[in-house]
Order: C-alpha cells, then structure tokens, then sequence
C-alpha cells in the first residue's frame, strides 16, 4: 500500500515525487544545489502572485518559511519600503537586478534563512538575464543555495543558463 511506501521514504529521510515534473525538478535540485543544512526558505520574487504561489506551496508540501532576525528586516525594509516586514517579500514587476542582488544579498546574510527561492516573471521593464547576471555571483559564492524560478519558456532562457552556470537550480514555476 502506499501509506507504507510513504512511511518508508519518509523514515529514510527521502523525498518522494507523484509526478514527472517533480521527478525532474528534483533531479535539477541533486544535479545543482548545494547541501542543504536546514530548511527554513526565504521567497521573493518580482510579482505577488507567483511569491504567493512558492509560499502556499512550501506550506502544503510541509517546508517552513524563513523567520528573519529584526535587523535583517530593517535592512530589507529599506531596499523594499512596500514590503509588510513579515512573509515572502514582494519586489514588485518593475524590480531592477540591483534590488534583486541586494536583497539576495541580505536575505543570504541572515543566519535564519537557509536557502533563498527568487522568482521572476518576464516583463517588458526589466530583461530576466540581467537579473540573473546580477544574482549569480551571489550564488556562486555562497555557501546556502539560491533556488531560482524563471516564469516562463524562451524569454528566460539565457536567465536560466547564467543560473545553471553559477550552481543555482532553476525551476520553470513556483511550486517546483
């Protein structure tokens, strides 16, 4: 039966897929990530509805959202002044790659966010490459991940290969 499959898989500490997508998803996360040495995950993203999308996601699958330390809020505060201080945070669409690297760069700082999962939807305002190009030096030197969704097909491909590149696993929406 499969509630024994999935006592199994869980008392071996493993992960298990139901579908392709996942199974795929997976083998992108194993073939690029770094080790993961918790699982509290900061979201941001350029838009609410996919940061909404990556949270209900976590939270459905059992994962745990980021609490970040008050200075860390302060910071990001700052750099995202519409942000509520608590939750995924919103960059908004017209996000240039600065803010992207910045608040990456803080939220990679903080010792109560393990990994980072940044999402970006293609807009006409900023070039998704440019965002990764802005990222990935962040990534690579890091010794947490920085799990990257680029929403989308050929407008973000070059994004993802300068993700692949630099180690971060990039997914193709937010639930992945």
């Amino acid at each position: 039966p499969d509630d024994v499959y999935d006592a199994a898989i869980r008392r071996a500490g493993m992960l298990r897929v139901y579908t392709t997508d996942q199974l795929f998803a997976a083998v992108n996360t194993l073939a690029r990530a770094k080790p993961l040495y918790g699982e509290r995950l900061a979201l941001l993203g350029n838009g609410a509805g996919p940061v909404v999308l990556a949270a209900d996601a976590l939270q459905y699958g059992g994962g745990q959202q980021a609490g970040l330390s008050a200075e860390t809020v302060a910071k990001l505060r700052d750099l995202v002044p519409e942000w509520s201080g608590s939750g995924e945070l919103n960059l908004r669409g017209d996000a240039p790659p600065e803010r992207y690297r910045d608040v990456v760069d803080v939220l990679l700082h903080d010792g109560d966010a393990d990994a980072v999962v940044m999402i970006h939807a293609p807009n006409a305002v900023v070039d998704p490459a440019d965002v990764a190009r802005a990222v990935a030096p962040l990534a690579k030197a890091s010794s947490r991940n920085v799990l990257a969704c680029w929403l989308g097909l050929q407008s973000v491909g070059e994004a993802r290969a300068i993700a692949y590149e630099a180690g971060m696993p990039a997914y193709r929406t937010p639930e992945a």
